[in-house]
């Protein structure tokens, strides 16, 4: 038996460090990208990406992006031509923070909630500021 384990005591390392490559939470994922929703003459998509690390005032979120939202076939627009959305992540697929309306400019807190099984999230405005023209509730896809 001790000879056995002499044996493959050398491929002890191997298995740990795959252990730890795929034992992280399969269910948390990249929502980096663009997401997008419509519903009759409305649309909004956002785009959200991972700010560098090494900036200051950025790197304090875990995703940063920008948003267009557009109602009455175009009749409202709120499009942001600057970082728009900020957001940090509470929890595994769950992320909260703000977005500016550019046409309003008021911030409004925002919640995202990724379903994994679905490859959705779930845009939520838990406290909307100013006139905007982005969804309150809604289902956005890749």
């Amino acid at each position: 038996m001790i000879l056995c384990f002499h044996r493959y005591k050398g491929g002890l390392p191997v298995l740990f460090v795959l252990f730890l490559l795929f034992s992280h939470d399969s269910t948390s994922q990249d929502i980096t990208g663009h997401w997008r929703w419509f519903k009759q003459d409305r649309a909004f998509t956002i785009f959200l990406y991972k700010p560098k690390s090494d900036d200051e005032l950025l790197g304090s979120y875990d995703l940063i992006g920008k948003h267009c939202g557009q109602y009455y076939n175009g009749g409202r627009i709120d499009c942001a031509e600057q970082l728009s959305v900020f957001l940090k992540k509470e929890r595994d697929n769950i992320f909260t923070g703000t977005i500016k309306s550019a046409y309003s400019d008021g911030i409004s807190e925002i919640r995202i909630l990724y379903s994994p099984k679905t490859n959705q999230i779930n845009w939520q405005v838990i406290k909307g500021v100013g006139q905007f023209y982005f969804p309150h509730d809604a289902i956005l896809e890749k």
